[in-house]
C-alpha cells in the first residue's frame, strides 16, 4: 500500500488556518499546530507565519502583559489600499486587556483580570477582506 505525503500536509495545513480564523475565543495553541519544528513564543503560541491569513501580517503573535511590563506594541500591515481595522472586543469585555489604535498601530494594555485572550484584526478593500491574523494576548498581572 502506498501512502501520499500530501494527505498530512493537508491536514496539518487545515489545523493552521482553522485556529487562526473562524468564531473560536481562545489563542491558537500548539495542539492546534501540529507540524514540528515551527518557530514558537514563550506562551506556546505561534509566530507571525501561523497567525495571519491572506496579505494581512501582524508583527507577532502573542504577547504577555505582566505588573512590570503592561503594554505591548503590535504593528499590523498589509497591501496598499486596504483598511487595517480591530474587529474584536472580547479581550476589552473579558477585562483581560485592551487594544487601541489604528491605521496598523496598535497598543495593547493589561487589564484589570488575569487570563488570556484573541484580539482578531481584517484587512478589508472595498468590501473584500484582503487577510485576517489573531493575535493572542496573555495577562498574568
Amino acid at each position: 500500500m502506498r501512502i501520499s505525503l500530501r494527505f498530512p500536509a493537508a491536514i496539518i495545513t487545515l489545523a493552521a488556518l482553522s485556529a487562526c480564523g473562524g468564531a473560536g475565543g481562545a489563542p491558537p495553541t500548539q495542539s492546534a499546530f501540529p507540524a514540528a519544528g515551527a518557530p514558537t513564543s514563550p506562551m506556546g503560541w505561534f509566530e507571525p507565519a501561523a497567525c495571519t491569513t491572506g496579505r494581512l501580517k501582524l508583527d507577532k503573535c502573542s504577547v504577555h502583559l505582566t505588573k512590570t511590563d503592561p503594554k505591548a506594541t503590535v504593528t499590523a500591515t498589509g497591501p496598499k489600499g486596504g483598511t487595517i481595522s480591530f474587529t474584536d472586543k472580547t479581550c476589552t469585555d473579558k477585562k483581560t486587556a485592551e487594544v487601541t489604535g489604528s491605521d496598523g498601530k496598535y497598543v495593547v494594555t493589561a487589564g484589570i483580570k488575569a487570563g488570556h485572550c484573541a484580539a482578531r484584526f481584517m484587512d478589508i478593500e472595498k468590501k473584500k477582506v484582503l487577510g485576517t491574523g489573531v493575535l493572542a494576548i496573555e495577562n498574568t498581572l
